[in-house]
């Protein structure tokens, strides 16, 4: 059986679900697509610290600078936590599709 399909009874005539059993395709996919969501959050928080080098000095004496500076910092830990996340998962899926 496999979980792509949906049968009448999942439990089997004995009613255990020993013969359950899962293609490695579908983790092995949604491994690589955590790992390509990791690399484009990379390169997203690369592209946003490169973006704001420099942004302090230049707007100095602004009302936004310190708001700026407050949104980048807001950002890169959101992008940190979901690319962080994405190589957890990257590395999960990957192990459940092997042992499947």
């Amino acid at each position: 059986m496999q979980l792509n399909q949906f049968p009448a009874d999942i439990t089997g005539s004995t009613g255990s679900n020993a013969d359950l059993k899962a293609s490695k395709g579908p983790w092995t996919k949604a491994s690589g697509v955590a790992g390509d969501l990791r690399m484009a959050t990379q390169s997203g928080l690369t592209d946003l610290t490169t973006a704001h080098v420099g942004v302090g000095g230049s707007t100095e004496g602004f009302t936004c600078t310190a708001a700026l500076k407050e949104l980048c910092a807001s950002w890169e830990d959101r992008l940190t936590a979901v690319r962080d996340e994405c190589d957890r998962l990257e590395g999960a899926l990957a192990r459940t599709g092997k042992d499947c």
